[in-house]
């Protein structure tokens, strides 16, 4: 790996980070924004979430109109762009329709995840692919952590925490862009996607629910905690938050690296899997306890073994070179990522309700099915690879 092959990683992870970070930020003002729009806590948190969550699979269908794919640098600035502007405003919205625009504008920030997957399929070669969207994707969790954190960094002072991100977020626009132009050609072209879909295929829709498994029914516990523990002291609600936010980054790095050097040896795709199913298993416990309303250093234990389920993020966007014939790798990776994050708006529109009713514990324990189901697909996929000779 060569400099900039180093270095764009890196810069996609700052990136990542950065933008990712306004899911939650925006939860920790809450008392700011309900007292500004005369709107009570619940509706912001619920109309808040579930517009930001809507967001996202908005943005793999403007990608897609767009061809994002055959289009990154431009498209990556002006997604970053619109985001900074949204972020520099938030502290003086004062309508509740603005406020979920905004949010909804926001919630596209995980196109970068589909960014880095197209693009790294083209710049690096299979095993390094793994490290390098490993090292990226690793920014989204970590951008959880960095938008509780500073919050309290900042003495819960609105203005600098979005001026802040915003300025960093447009500084930081033009490394990225940078890097991701002049790696644009490589030894590992993809062929021109083919006319047509994926979404005849069965491989497209289990990797779509597989990435809802973490992309829906368990980004969206970022959205959950604050409320879940408001009967808590805030330090707690911050520490739990920032447990999910850094642990997450670090178990998609750690699971990655993982999977790096396992694949040199004879193992190969399989050790893609046994990283997949050793995240997913350790998760349940953690769900399990969660579910119970802990406090204190059981609580920070579920936060712990939740995030484990970052060993499979990496993972999920190195696949589909595996599973994809060439020609159909940057489409069937759209179509795919556009299904899970689907699970964006079906976890907090289901979710939410249900835990209002039946109490959190009652929804979070639901959750459970998803890693169940993952374990599941990593053996059907593992099999499925070695059928068509990958």
């Amino acid at each position: 790996m060569n400099a900039r092959e180093i270095l764009l990683p890196l810069s996609g992870f700052v990136t990542a980070t950065v933008l990712l970070s306004s899911l939650s930020s925006f939860m920790m003002f809450i008392p700011y924004f309900s007292s500004r729009m005369n709107v009570s806590p619940d509706t912001i948190i619920y109309l808040g979430t579930l517009f930001y969550f809507a967001g996202m699979p908005f943005g793999k269908i403007l990608g897609r109109f767009f061809k994002f794919h055959k289009n990154t640098v431009f498209s990556t600035f002006g997604i970053i762009l619109l985001i900074s502007f949204t972020l520099f405003l938030m502290p003086f919205i004062g309508s509740l329709v603005l406020l979920i625009f905004f949010r909804f504008l926001q919630g596209m920030a995980t196109i970068l995840n589909d960014i880095f997957s197209i693009s790294y399929s083209y710049i690096f070669d299979e095993r390094s692919r793994v490290l390098a969207n490993t090292i990226s994707i690793s920014g989204v969790p970590s951008g959880v952590a960095l938008g509780s954190s500073l919050s309290f960094l900042a003495n819960m002072n609105i203005l600098i925490v979005y001026f802040f991100l915003g300025t960093i977020s447009l500084l930081i626009s033009i490394p990225f862009i940078y890097l991701l132009h002049t790696n644009r050609t490589s030894l590992y072209p993809l062929k021109i996607d083919r006319s047509g879909t994926t979404l005849k295929n069965p491989i497209t829709w289990i990797m779509g629910f597989m990435w809802m498994s973490i992309a829906g029914f368990n980004l969206v516990l970022a959205s959950i905690i604050p409320a879940y523990l408001s009967i808590y002291d805030p330090m707690e609600i911050g520490i739990a938050m920032t447990i999910f936010g850094v642990w997450g980054a670090i178990t998609t790095i750690f699971g990655g690296l993982i999977a790096y050097f396992l694949y040199g040896g004879k193992l190969r795709h399989k050790s893609l899997f046994i990283v997949t199913i050793i995240g997913y298993t350790l998760s349940i416990p953690g769900f399990i306890l969660f579910a119970f309303s802990p406090r204190g250093d059981i609580l920070y234990l579920s936060m712990f073994l939740i995030m484990m389920e970052g060993f499979v993020i990496a993972i999920i966007f190195t696949l589909p070179r595996l599973l994809y014939k060439e020609g159909y790798v940057a489409k069937g990776t759209w179509e795919f990522s556009l299904i899970g994050s689907t699970g964006h708006i079906i976890a907090p529109l289901v979710l939410l309700p249900l835990a209002f009713i039946f109490g959190y514990g009652f929804a979070i324990s639901l959750i459970i099915i998803f890693p169940v189901y993952g374990i599941i697909t990593s053996f059907y996929l593992l099999k499925y690879i070695k059928k068509h000779g990958k």
